[in-house]
């Protein structure tokens, strides 16, 4: 079987930093294309248009929400 040494290269030696930043470039210029038109109705919404909506009363509570003192000082954790 024929092995061969291995020279001791330096990362910098196989591709120049500018190639290496350029591709870099280039992945992030496609995943930003492609996730504009994955999602294409991101954009419609930071126009700064108002959102249509109807609230839903079985998902809605009438009970007033918790204190702050309460909230920060009740701990329900057992050791």
């Amino acid at each position: 079987m024929l092995h061969r040494r291995v020279p001791n290269l330096l990362p910098s030696e196989i591709t120049p930093q500018e190639m290496y930043l350029d591709r870099r470039r280039l992945i992030a210029a496609a995943m930003g294309i492609g996730a504009a038109l994955a999602f294409p109705g991101v954009r419609a919404a930071t126009t700064g248009k108002s959102l249509k909506y109807t609230r839903n009363g079985r998902l809605s509570l009438s009970a007033e929400p918790n204190s702050y003192e309460e909230v920060t000082t009740y701990n329900n954790y057992y050791e």
